[in-house]
């Protein structure tokens, strides 16, 4: 009994166990950045279609949350660079410049995102400013030309008894 114990215990098996593990380990992660990749198609695909600022500028703070938990699992550990260089390791340089790519992503879309607050907080707040002042005083006009015609009826209604 013991033998059995022992021989359950190869070093054979274990790195075959190990292997497993790794392997599987590697298509977690794969799946995951699969699962990554659908959900910032689909808001990427909503922010393309935005163009009303007050939902653009949150659209592009959730991007941005995405795409840095996204990029810290394709960088970090059982990420890209080990999922694709196990299998094929040419491709590492390939991997290194997608890395570099997703600095700069996240470089500009922090200038976007800091564009869109400066025109949300300038020129279209003054704009919009000066669409509800001129609303405000159409509105007051109106009012008053309501008035001057319901004075003038009662007036002549008044003056034809």
């Amino acid at each position: 009994m013991e033998r059995n114990l022992e021989k359950n215990k190869s070093p054979l098996r274990s790195t075959k166990t190990a292997l497993e593990t790794g392997q599987q380990e590697t298509e977690n992660a794969r799946q995951q950045i699969r699962r990554e990749h659908e959900n910032l198609h689909n808001t990427v695909t909503f922010i393309e279609q935005t163009s009303d600022l007050r939902v653009l500028l949150p659209m592009l703070g959730d991007l941005r949350g995405q795409l840095e938990n996204h990029f810290s699992h394709e960088e970090g550990p059982e990420g890209l660079h080990d999922a694709i260089g196990d299998s094929a390791p040419h491709f590492l340089t390939a991997v290194q410049r997608l890395f570099e790519e997703h600095r700069n992503f996240l470089s500009t879309l922090d200038q976007l995102i800091e564009e869109a607050q400066a025109c949300w907080e300038g020129p279209l707040a003054d704009i919009l400013h000066q669409a509800e002042t001129l609303c405000r005083k159409l509105q007051e006009h109106e009012a008053e030309e309501t008035e001057l015609l319901t004075d003038s009826v009662l007036l002549d209604i008044g003056d034809s008894s």
